[in-house]
């Protein structure tokens, strides 16, 4: 089996829970972000991830997934929301992201239900340009780093008086953690089955 089909039959549908199930008193904020692997060679693929401006109010300074908040005036659906939201981050536009499919939704602590959306960018010189006022640097990890579930370290997180299980790892300089990571290494372990 090919990469492209494992990173295909690892998509589920939206309503797939990723991680545990945490406890909000707010209602959640639905978000939606793409997972772009650019394809670098036949069967080779680079996964690009952003890093937040230090100024937003929200995840300032974090590692991310390009996406953003489900807008009901703007999106169909979160596929849209996660397609709107990396074009106006990274200036890459709908019609170079081929969709495979979701991963699911995860909760994150900071009151977010993402849907993560595996996408195919098969022109490896796509010309990628962030929006300052969001996006302060970006960067690649080999998809095969990501795939390999050795890549990450599990972390114990306490918060608001619940207690589950995180995981990160390093690239380029920074630390890939929490909502991001645990997306990722939830791609590769649904790769093994």
């Amino acid at each position: 089996m090919n990469i492209l089909d494992k990173l295909t039959q690892a998509t589920k549908t939206e309503s797939s829970p990723i991680g545990p199930k945490l406890v909000h008193s707010k209602p959640l904020i639905h978000s939606a972000v793409v997972i772009p692997c650019i394809q670098t060679n036949p069967g080779d693929f680079d996964v690009l991830l952003t890093v937040r401006e230090k100024k937003l109010s929200s995840h300032a300074g974090q590692v991310c997934f390009p996406g953003g908040r489900y807008d009901k005036a703007l999106d169909q659906d979160y596929r849209n929301t996660a397609l709107r939201e990396c074009f106006e981050e990274t200036n890459i536009s709908a019609s170079e992201i081929k969709l495979l499919g979701s991963l699911g939704y995860l909760d994150t602590i900071t009151g977010y239900r993402m849907f993560p959306y595996v996408g195919i960018i098969q022109n490896e010189d796509i010309e990628i340009n962030v929006n300052p006022d969001e996006i302060s640097d970006y960067f690649f990890v080999p998809l095969s780093k990501i795939l390999n579930a050795s890549t990450y370290t599990e972390t114990s997180v306490d918060y608001n008086g619940q207690h589950f299980k995180t995981y990160h790892f390093d690239q380029s300089g920074y630390r890939v953690w929490g909502a991001t990571a645990r997306i990722l290494r939830s791609l590769a372990i649904s790769t093994l089955d």
